[in-house]
């Protein structure tokens, strides 16, 4: 019974530590035809007084839908031209435009939804509570691929 009560008061604790943030993404355009290029774009929505450091940096990873094809599986903060900005003695990533992450759909994709994740990996951290936690979140967009094709 003290193993269950410590346990969750750990638990409880950690809630109360963990810096306050809202993770979102949506699909621009969210129907494609085949041969189109689109893009997601993944907000990080932090309370206030609550930042992403630059280092760590910020790391991306894709998980394609079927007929769906990213330039790369894994992004890096430095990679995606995320700006870094200074207060006080803090250096912190602007997140307010949110990150995009560029995407194709195949030739020979077949036409219907697919869903599009993404594993999210960070370091947030709070000025009031003067700590930092690491976060591993994921997140889902969903597409729907025409059954019309762009040529090329």
């Amino acid at each position: 019974m003290k193993r269950i009560i410590l346990a969750l008061s750990f638990l409880l604790m950690g809630q109360m530590i963990m810096p306050d943030y809202k993770l979102s993404a949506v699909a621009k355009p969210n129907y494609l035809k085949r041969g189109e290029s689109g893009k997601v774009v993944i907000f990080i929505d932090l309370q206030k007084r609550n930042y992403i450091k630059p280092a760590p940096p910020l790391i991306i990873k894709c998980f394609p839908g079927e007929g769906i094809v990213f330039p790369k599986e894994i992004f890096k903060s430095s990679e995606l031209n995320i700006p870094i900005l200074q207060r006080k003695d803090i250096s912190y990533l602007d997140l307010r435009e949110g990150i995009e992450i560029p995407f194709s759909v195949e030739q020979k994709a077949r036409a219907g939804k697919r869903e599009l994740t993404f594993e999210i990996k960070f370091l947030i951290c709070s000025e009031t509570k003067g700590i930092c936690s690491k976060a591993v979140e994921k997140v889902y967009v969903e597409i729907f691929i025409l059954r019309k094709t762009i040529k090329k």
